[in-house]
């Protein structure tokens, strides 16, 4: 029985102090010994800042790097880590919020404290804390992604967070020597691969300030493995082909957060890495499918293979289970004897337990072989003249006419006539294009009606590095409305 997670990386700790673990933004490593140190001296300063056993804290105003070393210092005390409330109030509230003390905030309920580096001499510094009773216990408190329509709270135990890393070990196997997590560990998944690496004795390499940046990073070979979203990839592919240059040799390149087009993954292997992966998954319930994308490339919005801890059905609109191949709402729930993490607080509901099927939103389908297909979200399904139309269906068929390793998205906002009307935005890279669209819509034959087409500069992204497509709806929409008072029909 493990009391805090910092007992996942200890071992690695022991065997390998002078081995670096982390490499932070600003390139500067640290050892397994030092990181040790500067979790020890920061759970003698939070102790002394008054956070003790069971106080629920967050944390604001620090780097990542500090952020992952107060994760292992908090839990040493037994203080549950909890996100702080997004903008629109959805999260739990904190006994203390600690900040920086360099940042100069303050408020009901801050903490401002030293987040300075700790000297050598706070080691082994006794903070008063014996960790949590029980590895069943709740120990972190994150957000999801709003996978199933809003945003939610997900509690972490101890012995569920050993289950995840544990998964993810299977999934992608032994991890390269150095790593850049370009899923930031604010995340579950990209928390998960961290203290993966970590156990390992692997290295951690967070992104630098901006993409051109970390790409100077790939470059320079300080990286052997990449966990990255796909509009990561497409910022490093756009600039590798704009300067002519190839990255050195990768071990394994994997793609998360969102399905990675055709495209996107030929250059990748052309340009980053040969050796590609994909996952699918949610905060939630982890992976539930992986896969090497030569074993994808055949098959419409492949996206892996089921995983073996998972079972997953496909359903129709009345709620009957589907055969397999059939088109229709995913849910997935864990074999006997795995668990998912559960929602807390508001969040909460009467059905939530690990024998419960979770629908993240996604309609798709399985093949026989297990193969799990994704077509689209159903929050993202388009009522066009009273037909379901899937927004995937467009960005394949515009994905493919382009060739482009960048996002194209399908949107539908709300037409004139009480029904969807289809926006399809692409990059202003492919601006000159845009004329060329309306002809192809229409030999597809999908039988869209008015569709509108926009071009932009950046696409929004969420902090999984995912098209944040609310965000890209409001503004097609506001972007519609606008051409239509200028131009009334």
């Amino acid at each position: 029985m493990i009391h805090n997670i910092f007992e996942i990386i200890q071992p690695s700790v022991r065997d390998y102090p002078e081995r670096t673990a982390i490499v932070t933004p600003d390139g500067e490593p640290i050892t397994y010994r030092r990181l040790a140190e500067i979790i020890d001296g920061f759970a003698v300063r939070t102790s002394q800042a008054g956070i003790s056993k069971g106080d629920y804290v967050s944390l604001h105003a620090v780097s990542m790097t500090q952020y992952l070393c107060m994760l292992f210092a908090l839990s040493k005390l037994g203080a549950v880590y909890v996100r702080a409330p997004d903008e629109d109030g959805h999260g739990i509230k904190a006994d203390h919020v600690l900040v920086d003390s360099a940042s100069g905030l303050s408020g009901p309920n801050i903490i401002a404290m030293d987040f300075s580096w700790p000297s050598a001499l706070a080691t082994g510094a006794d903070a008063g804390g014996t960790g949590f009773d029980h590895e069943a216990d709740i120990c972190l408190i994150m957000g999801t992604s709003g996978t199933t329509g809003h945003r939610k709270q997900l509690g972490f135990s101890l012995a569920l967070i050993q289950e995840k890393v544990e998964e993810k070990c299977v999934a992608f196997g032994p991890l390269a020597r150095r790593t850049l997590l370009h899923i930031p560990p604010t995340t579950p998944f990209g928390l998960q691969i961290a203290l993966l690496t970590l156990r390992s004795g692997g290295v951690v390499v967070l992104p630098k300030r901006t993409q051109p940046l970390t790409l100077s990073l790939l470059l320079a070979g300080g990286v052997d493995e990449i966990f990255a979203p796909p509009a990561a990839y497409s910022a490093w592919i756009e600039q590798l082909k704009t300067d002519g240059v190839k990255l050195r040799s990768l071990t394994r390149a994997v793609t998360t957060g969102s399905f990675a087009g055709e495209a996107l993954v030929r250059e990748v292997q052309t340009l980053i890495c040969e050796n590609v992966v994909s996952n699918y998954g949610s905060s939630e319930m982890g992976i539930c499918a992986y896969a090497h994308v030569e074993k994808l490339a055949a098959i419409a919005g492949a996206v892996g293979k089921v995983a073996d801890w998972i079972d997953v059905r496909v359903i129709d609109d009345g709620g009957n289970e589907l055969p397999r191949g059939q088109m229709g709402r995913l849910e997935f729930r864990p074999k006997p004897g795995r668990r998912r993490a559960p929602y807390v607080g508001a969040s909460a509901g009467p059905n939530d337990s690990a024998e419960d099927w979770f629908s993240p939103g996604d309609i798709g389908t399985v093949t026989q072989d297990g193969m799990l297909c994704i077509q689209g979200r159903t929050t993202d399904l388009m009522n066009v003249g009273g037909n379901k139309i899937s927004p995937a269906s467009i960005e394949d068929v515009v994905n493919k006419f382009l060739g482009t390793t960048e996002p194209v998205c399908a949107l539908g906002v709300a037409g004139p006539q009480g029904f969807d009307e289809v926006v399809v935005v692409v990059s202003t890279s492919q601006a000159k294009r845009i004329a060329e669209l309306p002809k192809l819509i229409e030999g597809s034959n999908l039988g869209l009606g008015r569709v509108h087409f926009l071009a932009i500069k950046t696409f929004p992204l969420n902090e999984f590095g995912k098209v944040d497509r609310t965000r890209l709806r409001e503004m097609a929409s506001a972007e519609i409305t606008r051409q239509r008072q200028l131009n009334p029909r």
